[in-house]
C-alpha cells in the first residue's frame, strides 16, 4: 500500500526482541484512512508527516499493523541526481554492517542490533545532507 502520513504518535509500550532490541509501539495514520500500530527501534522515529510512505498492512483479531515503512521518493525524500532512491540506504547498512562486522571480530560482542540500525540511520542521514 501507499499513503501520505498524517500523524504517528508513541503508544507508550515496547517490546523486546529476541536479541534483546527493543522495539516502541507507536500509532500512525494515513491519507487513506489507515490508522495502525507500527514499531520502530527508536522511541522518535524519523517518519516524515506528509510525506508519501509505502506499506504493508495487516489486520488479524489483534488489530492493524503496518510493516515496512518506506519513504517514497519525492516529498523530502528524492535521491540527489545519478543516484537511485535506495542507494543511500543500501550503501549505510553495508557500511554498518562492515563496522559491526569489525566490532564482532575484535571481541566486541556488546554491539546490538539496535546500534547497527541507529549507525546505519546516522550514516544514512549524513550521506543525504551532504550529496
Amino acid at each position: 500500500m501507499q499513503a501520505k502520513l498524517l500523524k504517528h504518535e508513541p503508544t507508550g509500550r515496547t517490546w523486546e526482541g529476541k536479541d534483546g532490541t527493543t522495539f516502541y509501539v507507536h500509532t500512525v495514520e494515513f491519507s487513506d484512512g489507515t490508522i495502525a500500530e507500527a514499531n520502530s527501534i527508536s522511541d522518535t522515529p524519523n517518519w516524515v508527516i506528509g510525506s508519501e510512505y509505502s506499506f504493508d498492512k495487516t489486520t488479524n483479531k489483534y488489530g492493524t499493523t503496518v510493516k515496512g515503512l518506506k519513504q517514497v521518493a519525492g516529498n523530502g525524500a528524492a535521491p540527489s541526481a545519478g543516484r537511485s532512491a535506495g542507494s543511500s540506504a543500501s550503501f549505510s547498512a553495508s557500511y554498518a554492517k562492515d563496522i559491526y562486522i569489525a566490532k564482532i571480530t575484535s571481541g566486541d560482542v556488546t554491539f546490538t542490533s539496535k546500534e547497527f540500525f541507529l549507525l546505519a540511520d546516522k550514516i544514512k542521514e549524513w550521506i543525504d545532507a551532504n550529496s
